[in-house]
């Protein structure tokens, strides 16, 4: 994602971690959901400090997520929809019992049909999430639901993909689809929650910012990645 930022011209990355490598999304993860660690006061904080160092334009603001950091991303956008622009999760899902998100956004979920970690009908226990977790349906429900949207829910299905972040080397790259898919929505900046594949216990975030023109998106898709169509 780094990269991906700095090709396609100025950026600001911020680099965090999680309360020992996990982050509080709700009922998941680790030693940050037991403790009830404040990560979405701790995002806060991250973007107070970089608009404090910084020139940062506040209408382009991301947040994207891996794994726990997924959840995280999940959370904190339903909690400030009002404070980024957009955001993407790979194999994350809603841990929260509720999202009232009071604007609505640009969301991208990838998720892999065949994760056993955060899986994509969900489950009412995952062992390596230590956490029941909701379906990929169920956590973009409330996105869908935002009434006079003009932002594109978009879905991403890996087929025959488990729990990893998928690379150009695995055939499909989710770091360019996600840079692709923020720079079409206006308003600035990444918040990257990574969560290690496998292994809730590890997690890294980091930030990026710069101008990007504003385009008009569409409604709601879904893209099954294996035949590249819309299927509903």
């Amino acid at each position: 994602m780094k990269a991906e930022a700095f090709a396609a011209g100025r950026a600001i990355v911020v680099y965090g971690a999680g309360y020992a490598g996990s982050w509080d999304a709700g009922r998941c993860c680790g030693l940050a959901a037991a403790h009830r660690v404040d990560d979405v006061g701790y995002l806060l904080h991250l973007l107070r400090t970089e608009r404090s160092r910084h020139r940062i334009d506040r209408r382009h603001v991301y947040l994207v997520g891996f794994s726990n950091g997924g959840m995280l991303a999940y959370r904190f956008a339903c909690a400030h929809s009002t404070t980024i622009s957009a955001f993407a999760v790979v194999a994350g899902a809603l841990e929260m019992p509720s999202c009232r998100p009071s604007r609505a956004l640009g969301v991208l979920d990838v998720e892999g049909d065949s994760d056993h970690v955060v899986p994509y009908a969900g489950s009412r226990f995952s062992r390596d999430a230590g956490a029941p977790t909701a379906s990929v349906p169920a956590s973009l429900r409330s996105w869908q639901a935002v009434e006079r949207s003009p932002a594109q829910v978009r879905l991403v299905r890996l087929v025959g993909v488990g729990h990893e972040w998928p690379t150009r080397q695995r055939g499909w790259d989710a770091t360019q689809m996600i840079w692709r898919f923020l720079a079409a929505h206006p308003r600035h900046k990444v918040i990257v929650a990574h969560h290690a594949a496998g292994d809730p216990g590890k997690a890294a975030q980091h930030f990026i910012a710069r101008r990007m023109p504003e385009t008009v998106v569409d409604d709601l898709e879904m893209i099954d990645v294996e035949h590249r169509h819309a299927i509903g």
